[in-house]
Formats: structure tokens, sequence, C-alpha cells
């Protein structure tokens, strides 16, 4: 269910995709000097429109990948002491069970 369902999804993107690739294939200027304050010394780059917007995409799906990576870290932490504390609780209670059976048994009282 799974496999068809992220087919049924990847399938029309990758579509739009391809589409999108081909009908932007001409080269744009890509500048990295938004004011214009570095004249001539600006990183310019000549690229196809396509790659500029794939390669923004990837960028910002590693970045956020980072932030929420990031983000939630401190789950992390407290699932990690909770294994830890779930751990100890298991062997202190194999310990208390293997003391109760090593525990004489008692005869019932006689009236």
């Amino acid at each position: 269910m799974k496999r068809a369902l992220r087919w049924l999804v990847f399938l029309p993107v990758a579509a739009i995709a391809v589409v999108f690739a081909v009908a932007n294939r001409h080269s744009v200027p890509f500048v990295l000097d938004p004011t214009g304050l570095l004249g001539d010394w600006a990183m310019q780059i000549q690229a196809p429109l396509f790659l500029i917007v794939f390669v923004s995409v990837m960028i910002g799906v590693v970045l956020g990948g980072c932030a929420t990576w990031f983000g939630q870290g401190k789950h992390r932490r407290a699932a990690k002491k909770a294994r830890s504390d779930a751990r100890h609780a298991r062997d202190e209670a194999a310990q208390v069970r293997a003391q109760f059976a090593a525990l004489p048994l008692m005869s019932p009282p006689k009236h």
C-alpha cells in the first residue's frame, strides 16, 4: 500500500519536473550580488534555469532537514534516557525475581 501511494505521488511530481526542465532549458545569469555594489567583482554563473531551481530546492531540503534534526535533539535525548531507564528497570526487576526465586518456600501455618 505504501509503495503504491509513493508511486502515486512520485510519478506526477517527476512528470512535472521533466516538463519544467524541458520548458526552461535556456541559460540565465545567476548573480551572487543582489545589491550590485560589487560591480564586475560579483560572481556570476550562466546555467539553465531548471538547474538553478532544482539545486535551490535541493539546498532548501537539506537545510530544512538539518534544522529539523537539530530541533528534535531534545526529543532524541529524552527517548535515549527513557530507553536507559526502561533497561535499568528491567534489570532491577530481573534481580528481584531472582532473589524471590531463591527464597526458601515457607510451609503453610498449621491450625
